[in-house]
């Protein structure tokens, strides 16, 4: 709509950040240093007699109060004709813009790029993606969200198999279509990553609240030990891990800590603490170490945006900490130093915590652990002016070499063995950055942005952060109930023709060997030392489209919609060809015109007759090749009988 049929105002898009939930609307303008009239559409680019109109610029308003310090203007957007003027007029109301010459971006200066209209950071939060705003539309993207609904569509398939080690998921199988091949290749590995993320905050906090509840265990848990707990929640949830396994590495670990488990070894400290030194020293694969990390650091879903945990001092720096002297009025008794020393660590999060499983590789890598001063400036802004100074002289350097390692003459790393989790109750909420925290001292200030607007909150019955963060809270939650809810933690591969060519010294093709691992074929040990893994979902293209009977299976995923209602019937068909269960075909639009039409008109897709295949002889060429093939045909049937067997290739060469 280009205008609003009850009040006669300009419709924008409307656009909010992805960190912290704050609104904008999208326009456009040809003149991002002065703007003086908004559109709703950027247009296209025109040649006209007088050159070429290039499209207009986009620019983004921010509907809400910015955050102190922020590069903004404030204007006045008339709601009727979309003009901006520096002063309030009739029908209009405040908006802020960003400037059009700031800093773009995470250590950007003024003046090192070009100009824009988007916020880069955001105004509200302050944060980025680096490579991108976060100010975004509310379209859904990637991959994802179809992990969510094929995931949902393997939980909802009633099992055929018993539970083993080589396929836990008991037979349940998706089969996954694209009609790019790039698409089918790039699903794979996503889906994959995805699902393991998912699985690995419900098994950690699952086998870490087991060990606390292990005597005399708890005052020696650092997160070092959070590769056991992980193993530990696996195996108390019927959750088996299959990372990808680089060369030289193992994960007999996971049978290990099974078989312990059978023994109860959680009723014998003492076998217990030696079977975490033997897991912390082999250390996790570091497939699964990479997707371990985000579990503390991610901006987003980490253990303390989601209220599920924070960090703190493992127990044998208790003694230290309380010891350390008094910061003015703000930290004079043991909680108010222990509160503070906690609010400190927690700004490791973000350039990364060190577990001594990594290597160089992880130094200043995008994933890996960027050295850090410890000297951070949110954390000092959020101080009280006059103990800043203090903590800096007094408490930073003995910090430092407690709980980091040096790694430059100036920048430290954080050590994971001096810290531990604090799963305890009590979290509040920044009504600006919506940055979940701990409260500190009582303040209201936030530790985040600064703001003052920190109010408690309750994770469990906040409909605004419930919306937000619970899908990613709920599968935890459901882990630590009595019983509980264990995830999916599914295993994808690609089934595609490139990879049909027969490998070197192998019985299989990649693509006959996935056809039956995903079959629950057990091929043993594969030709790297490992074991085979069954295969839960096989994204393919349409090699799987025709004369496949796959068994049992009774899920089918297409990630785009197909072409045509044929092909979607041969598709689909693939399911439910045994048995007695239900078979489940789902079906996710792109955003294209295509996929946009049938979305709507799903009866025009899933049912009705499948249309005749014509064949036009209005064009002469396909007439031609048609109707000389005929001809062959018949000539071959009636003449070469009687030629010579040896003349027939030259003759169909005349021909």
């Amino acid at each position: 709509r280009e205008e609003c049929e009850f009040c006669g105002s300009r419709v924008f898009e409307f656009f909010t950040c992805r960190f912290c939930g704050a609104a904008y609307v999208r326009a456009y303008t040809d003149d991002l240093e002065d703007p003086k009239y908004l559109w709703a559409e950027g247009g296209e680019e025109l040649e006209t007699l007088a050159g070429f109109d290039v499209p207009l610029q986009p620019i983004d308003l921010l509907l809400e109060e910015p955050v102190e310090g922020q590069p903004v203007i404030k204007e006045s957007l008339d709601l009727i004709t979309g003009a901006l003027a520096p002063r309030s007029l009739d029908n209009s109301r405040f908006v802020y813009r960003r400037e059009p010459n700031a800093p773009r971006g995470s250590g950007q200066k003024s003046g090192q790029q070009q100009l824009s209209g988007e916020f880069f950071p955001c105004g509200c939060c302050g944060k980025d993606q680096k490579i991108r705003s976060s100010v975004q539309d509310h379209q859904t993207k990637g991959d994802e969200p179809f992990q969510a609904l094929v995931r949902r569509q393997l939980e909802v398939q009633p099992p055929s198999k018993p539970t083993t080690r080589f396929a836990p998921l008991r037979g349940r199988k998706v089969l996954a279509f694209s009609d790019s091949r790039q698409t089918a290749a790039r699903l794979a590995p996503n889906l994959e990553k995805y699902s393991t993320r998912d699985v690995l905050r419900p098994m950690a906090l699952r086998g870490w609240t087991r060990l606390l509840h292990v005597d005399g265990l708890s005052a020696h848990l650092n997160l070092e030990h959070l590769y056991p707990a992980i193993l530990i929640g696996g195996a108390q949830l019927g959750v088996r891990l299959r990372p990808a396994l680089a060369p030289g590495e193992t994960f007999f670990m996971q049978e290990r800590v099974e078989e312990a488990l059978e023994r109860d070894v959680l009723g014998d400290p003492m076998g217990l603490f030696a079977l975490l030194g033997q897991v912390v020293a082999e250390g996790p694969p570091k497939a699964l170490l990479k997707e371990m990390i985000p579990l503390l650091t991610n901006p987003q879903w980490g253990l303390d945006q989601l209220g599920l945990a924070s960090i703190r001092e493992s127990d044998q720096h208790t003694d230290f900490v309380t010891q350390l002297p008094d910061l003015g009025s703000v930290a004079t008794n043991d909680a108010e130093k222990r509160r503070l020393v906690r609010t400190w660590l927690g700004y490791w999060t973000r350039p990364g915590i060190w577990f001594q499983a990594m290597d160089i590789e992880w130094v200043g890598t995008m994933h890996g652990v960027e050295p850090h001063t410890g000297n951070f400036q949110n954390f000092n802004r959020w101080l009280p002016p006059e103990v800043r100074d203090s903590f800096k002289n007094d408490w930073l350097p003995d910090l430092r070499i407690r709980f980091c390692e040096q790694q430059t003459p100036t920048k430290f790393r954080m050590r994971a063995g001096e810290l531990s989790l604090d799963l305890s109750p009590g979290w509040a909420i920044c009504n600006a950055c919506r940055t979940a925290q701990r409260p500190v001292l009582g303040s209201t200030k936030c530790v985040g942005c600064g703001a003052d607007g920190v109010t408690d909150l309750d994770p469990y019955s906040d409909p605004v952060f419930s919306a937000r963060k619970g899908y990613y809270r709920k599968p935890v939650v459901a882990a630590l109930e009595d019983p509980p809810r264990p995830p999916v933690a599914l295993i994808a591969r690609e089934h595609t023709a490139q990879l049909n060519s027969p490998q070197h010294s192998s019985v299989f093709s990649k693509a006959e060997e996935y056809e039956l691992l995903f079959q629950d074929v057990d091929l043993g040990e594969l030709q790297n030392g490992g074991n085979a893994f069954a295969i839960d979902l096989l994204s393919s293209t349409t090699t799987m489209e025709v004369g496949i009977d796959i068994g049992t299976l009774s899920g089918v995923a297409l990630r785009n919609l197909p072409p045509a209602r044929s092909n979607y019937q041969q598709r689909a068909g693939r399911a439910g060809r045994r048995g007695t269960a239900v078979a489940t075909v789902l079906a996710f639009g792109n955003a294209e015109s295509h996929d946009d039409h049938y979305f709507s008109r799903p009866a025009e897709m899933i049912k009705g007759p499948v249309i005749d295949p014509t064949l036009t002889l209005d064009n002469p060429s396909i007439a031609r090749r048609h109707v000389t093939g005929y001809l062959l045909q018949r000539y071959h049937e009636e003449r070469m009988p009687d030629i010579d067997p040896e003349e027939q290739p030259q003759l169909f060469a005349v021909l």
